[in-house]
This record gives structure tokens, C-alpha cells and sequence, in this order.
């Protein structure tokens, strides 16, 4: 899954100092042991692993995830 902001030019640069391509990339510790990058996790293991720990990374990535859903679903 690429991320949407990648394909479009606004003319201005992220201000936040994390930019979403390095949430996605960065590691989930899953209850096994194994580490799964933040963008493959399934919808559901995003939001049950949100519900249990409140990270501010899965928040955000459920909610760009929200966006693109909505966006690729609509014709511009």
C-alpha cells in the first residue's frame, strides 16, 4: 500500500518530523515475539493493537488508512 501523498505535489513538505512512510515502515512487537511492519498489519490487528496500547503510530496509521479508503472510493 503506497501512500497517497506520495503521487500528489501541494507544494509544501510535511512539517511534522515524522513523515507517514516511516510509521509504516517502523516495526510492530507482536504478543508472539514477531515484528511486523505497521503498514501490513491487517485493519484488525491495527485496531486491536490500538485498543490495547493507544499508540500514537497506529493511530495514525488507521486514519490515513480511513482517508485513502475514502478518497479511492470517490471519483475526481
Amino acid at each position: 500500500m503506497g501512500d497517497w501523498a506520495d503521487m500528489y505535489d501541494y507544494g509544501y513538505e510535511l512539517t511534522d518530523s515524522i513523515q507517514h512512510k516511516d510509521i509504516r515502515a517502523s516495526k510492530w512487537n507482536c504478543k508472539d515475539g514477531t515484528q511486523i511492519a505497521i503498514g501490513d498489519m491487517t485493519d484488525r490487528h491495527l485496531l486491536n493493537a490500538f485498543k490495547m496500547f493507544g499508540s500514537e503510530n497506529l493511530f495514525r496509521e488507521m486514519v490515513v488508512r480511513l482517508f485513502e479508503q475514502k478518497i479511492m472510493g470517490r471519483s475526481e
